[in-house]
């Protein structure tokens, strides 16, 4: 067996996850294939991002969730309904995102929608207090309710095909009840999203869909139902994209229209096979322009001296062993250096808890939880962001940080190559070259200035725009292509 023993050895994750994605695509459930939305399955068979639990009690949960969701219904299913209240022919903003930005960044995009012109689906209820009562904001769970009934007879049309295929896949692969389970699952839960989102379009009629994340399993069921209905659809992007495997992460693309950040972002996307007229270049949103940030204040926060040199370890989420070995090393180089100010910013994954060991023996540096500041107030507090293979050296560079790639582990650094390639960002193998190359950017000032220039040439490839003329271009892009208004 492979991958936590999941299906027979010898098979790779991508033939498995393929021939799967094929063989269950027909019967279509209301006129959509519910492979489309299989991203769950496909994190977990390319990354094993979910780790199957051995404990009895875990294993019967994993048996009994289709069952429940069969007869009770998988999402929590509002007592009543206010979709049908809420007027048609705007623009829906959908977001699966629960990170701060979104709270920033959508009320942005729908300005420039305008207020009377869209409505959000999202699960932040804070945005009901930010934005004018003109907009409608939707939670996901606020989609018109299951009627079960009428779901059944349509699921069990189609589940007799679907069980012969997994059960011929079963038998190919020697797939787990773990995954097999897990399958099944994934069928009942997006055959009931798309009943319910399907619902939403109908009720909503909107001009146009734009979703930040489309290969999220929820965001693609709403966008495989807006385009049975014809309407437009749009998906940001949601990270960095890799160069491997990771690029099923983001392709195929299953919106109509996908808004990259730059040529890179372009040139990548045209590679996995995305047609070059359904790609516009917009920039990156969540990186803000004008922020109103007191550097002085925010330091004092973090009772941090205005002449300190602050350098902040960026953490990703690779394989565990590595990301502690990244920290030690990152640590250990620090500690070695005087006059620093030296933080571990923790990946939204990650807790503090699992890294108080490290911490304790690394009292000197700052651990800090992905919450403790947002991204705008770390870039404004930091001079240097170390990386393996986080996305955030690559936005730091715009906000004039410097980067330094740590390639010490034996895991792809990812977005790292493009820093070191475009940016010249510089690459350090060990504790004592991190070490090295740290003390020579804080002492050499034509190093720093030659590493300025590589930022300059990054950004301009990688971030065709930031902040809100990025929100004006998303919006200016969507509205071209949006259904006429009616009215």
């Amino acid at each position: 067996m492979a991958k936590s023993q999941l299906w027979r050895a010898g098979v790779s994750a991508e033939e498995l996850m393929l021939t799967i994605e094929a063989e269950l695509r027909e019967p279509q459930f209301q006129g959509v294939s519910l492979t489309d939305a299989f991203q769950d399955i496909r994190n977990l068979i390319l990354f094993d991002l979910t780790v199957p639990e051995t404990a009895l009690i875990s294993r019967i949960k994993n048996r009994l969730r289709p069952l429940w969701g069969y007869y009770h219904g998988i999402d929590p299913i509002p007592p009543d309904s206010t979709t049908l209240t809420l007027e048609q022919d705007r623009i829906l903003v959908a977001s699966i995102s629960q990170r701060e930005y979104s709270l920033r960044t959508i009320p942005k995009i729908a300005a420039h929608f305008g207020e009377q012109n869209c409505h959000i689906l999202c699960n932040f209820p804070e945005l009901r207090r930010i934005l004018p009562d003109t907009v409608g904001v939707l939670a996901w769970q606020d989609a018109p309710r299951l009627d079960l009934r009428a779901w059944r007879r349509e699921y069990d049309s189609c589940y007799g095909q679907w069980k012969s295929n997994l059960l011929l896949l079963k038998h190919k692969f020697q797939l787990s009840p773990f995954l097999t389970q897990r399958i099944q699952l994934a069928l009942l839960t997006a055959t009931q999203r798309v009943y319910r989102y399907n619902q939403l379009i109908d009720a909503l009629r909107p001009r146009a869909v734009l979703i930040d994340y489309d290969r999220n399993s929820r965001a693609a069921c709403l966008i495989l139902a807006a385009k049975r209905w014809g309407i437009p659809t749009f998906t940001l992007i949601h990270g960095v994209i890799g160069v491997d495997s990771k690029r099923y992460l983001f392709a195929p693309v299953l919106a109509d229209f996908v808004l990259c950040w730059g040529e890179q972002q372009r040139e990548q996307l045209a590679g996995f096979g995305t047609e070059l007229n359904r790609i516009k270049t917009v920039g990156f949103h969540r990186i803000e322009d004008n922020v109103n940030l007191e550097p002085a204040k925010l330091r004092n926060r973090f009772r941090i001296r205005a002449e300190s040199l602050v350098i902040m370890f960026a953490s990703a989420p690779i394989e565990t062993d590595a990301r502690v070995k990244n920290v030690i090393l990152f640590c250990t180089a620090v500690s070695r250096l005087p006059d620093t100010v030296d933080i571990v910013r923790l990946h939204p994954s990650e807790s503090l808890a699992s890294y108080r060991e490290i911490s304790n023996r690394f009292p000197s540096v700052l651990f800090t939880d992905n919450t403790d500041m947002t991204t705008s107030e770390a870039f404004a507090l930091t001079d240097i962001v170390v990386a393996h293979s986080s996305g955030f050296a690559g936005e730091a560079l715009a906000k004039n940080c410097l980067a330094v790639i740590l390639d010490a582990v034996n895991v792809p650094i990812g977005p790292g190559e493009d820093l070191i390639h475009w940016a010249n960002a510089p690459r350090a193998r060990d504790a004592a070259e991190l070490a090295a190359i740290l003390t020579r950017i804080k002492v050499d000032e034509e190093f720093r200035t030659e590493l300025r220039d590589g930022a300059v040439r990054y950004v301009q490839r990688m971030f065709g725009a930031v902040g809100e003329a990025a929100c004006r271009n998303i919006a200016e892009v969507v509205l071209a292509h949006a259904l006429p208004a009616s009215k």
